[in-house]
């Protein structure tokens, strides 16, 4: 707040003296002094509202208190320790930003400053965006490395005891993962870059289980494209299977045509049901083995699952002992957030953190009812 209202006073007196250099008259003057108060009046209730944003709570959604009372006491001496943490990064972000949004604001300042002496010089009335900006980027600056290094101990501290609670689980962050089949056999499409956050590990309804938040990128700069963003969901089998089966959702006509041009072993496997065909293409290495797979309720279940809400179309790769499925999520939102660094460690946040959870592992059983199959023989058509 003292930082704010420094640069509320000082965006009055640059723009003050800036309006009066101009003045001709002592009309001018006053219209100057009129100018140069209502820009700062500006930067001030800009600053409120932001204060604001940061300390009011949001509109409340409805939340079960039990729910909430019951993880708080459950992760009570985590919490304690966490808001210890969580006050002296406070503390050590208010003390960077004492440098580092003057900073911000001086760099504002200065790159207003040099665009006025262009052609076509910005108005007085936007040196607040520039100050504003600037003094924005600072506190950013400011706040980030220790804002990452919290929400990182924060998800490594409270995730394993929230995935305790629904069995053999447990969070970690993801290690590196092996995406060269997937790609291979084009249920992901190529990618340079690889990002793995969260991953959910252990065993679920009786099968090793392994779902990691991931997203693929392409390109560099301004020319990264995201290819895949969504969870890849791994099983480990209770057979090995002889063959490999890959199911990639359709392309569209170009598409499937590009993907025909490309090198691969399987072989391209026709079904009678027409709804999958639309959907989806799948390929296979042994022809026998893939049509036992993909039964009836194999695909029905398959076709449901794309039909989820927050998910598009899937692709998987049988392969091994493994079935893996690919499911991006465009508008499933961030999964495992935890709390910024400004707001306690308990509260709603860990209903929030629990019932993502939750919904990854209904995501994980829909793909367990797809694998019925696997502990049965292959049937020869």
């Amino acid at each position: 707040m003292l930082l704010w209202g420094a640069a509320v006073i000082g965006v009055f007196a640059v723009t003050l003296l800036r309006a009066v250099s101009q003045a001709q008259r002592l009309g001018g003057v006053l219209a100057a002094v009129a100018t140069a108060a209502f820009v700062a009046l500006l930067v001030a209730g800009a600053g409120a509202w932001l204060l604001m944003w940061v300390l009011v709570p949001a509109r409340p959604v409805p939340v079960d208190q039990g729910a909430v009372d019951s993880l708080t006491a459950l992760l009570a001496p985590t919490l304690a320790e966490l808001d210890a943490v969580r006050a002296e990064v406070v503390r050590q972000v208010a003390v960077r930003s004492v440098r580092f949004v003057p900073i911000g604001a001086a760099a504002g300042l200065g790159i207003w400053g040099l665009s006025s002496l262009g052609d076509d010089p910005p108005g007085v009335a936007s040196l607040f965006l520039f100050l504003g900006v600037g003094a924005f980027a600072g506190e950013v600056w400011a706040a980030h490395d220790l804002s990452r290094e919290y929400a990182r101990l924060y998800k490594n501290r409270v995730l394993p005891l929230l995935a305790r609670r629904f069995g053999d689980l447990t969070y970690r962050q993801a290690p590196p993962s092996d995406l060269r089949a997937l790609i291979a056999h084009r249920v992901l499409r190529d990618c340079e870059t690889v990002t793995a956050e969260d991953e959910i590990a252990g065993t679920h309804r009786g099968l090793p289980l392994r779902i990691t938040n991931t997203t693929l990128t392409h390109g560099s700069g301004e020319d990264t494209q995201t290819v895949f963003d969504g969870l890849l969901i791994e099983l480990e089998l209770p057979r090995s299977l002889r063959g490999t089966t890959a199911v990639i959702a359709d392309k569209g006509i170009l598409g499937n045509l590009g993907a025909r041009l490309r090198p691969d072993t399987l072989r391209r496997i026709r079904l009678e049901d027409a709804r999958f065909e639309q959907r989806f293409q799948v390929y296979g290495s042994d022809h026998g083995e893939a049509l036992a797979l993909l039964t009836p309720a194999f695909m029905e279940r398959l076709t449901a699952l794309a039909e989820r809400s927050g998910f598009a179309l899937p692709g998987a790769l049988a392969e091994g002992n493994r079935l893996t499925m690919a499911l991006p999520k465009p508008r499933m939102g961030t999964l495992f957030e935890p709390p910024p660094y400004w707001k306690p460690a308990g509260g709603e946040v860990l209903v929030a953190l629990s019932q993502d959870l939750e919904a990854v592992l209904k995501t994980a059983d829909a793909v367990i009812d797809l694998e019925f199959w696997a502990a049965r023989p292959a049937r020869t058509p």
